[in-house]
């Protein structure tokens, strides 16, 4: 099982990469990242309910098995993005 480190940005494709969902790999297999899906329901009543959760690392994945850490340089530019497997 392939792990980030805590700390890593890591990002999942969602979609069929339609588009990537960020987050921050907190350690102990946990991710905290921007949530604001209701579901079906919060969509249909025009609910919006934006917050930051904490959640565990497989949730974060929903399902995908490929992840991405992004590496930066001491300036703060991303200067990689590196594709990894994770399997339970």
């Amino acid at each position: 099982m392939s792990m980030p480190r805590y700390g890593d940005h890591i990002s999942v494709d969602r979609m069929g990469g339609l588009y990537s969902h960020h987050g921050i790999y907190v350690g102990k297999g946990k991710v905290i990242h921007y949530d604001n899906d209701l579901g079906i329901v919060g969509k249909m009543l025009k609910i919006d309910d934006p917050t930051v959760r904490k959640v565990s690392f497989k949730e974060f994945l929903d399902g995908s098995d490929e992840y991405q850490v992004h590496l930066y340089d001491k300036s703060g530019n991303e200067t990689k993005v590196i594709t990894k497997r994770y399997s339970d």
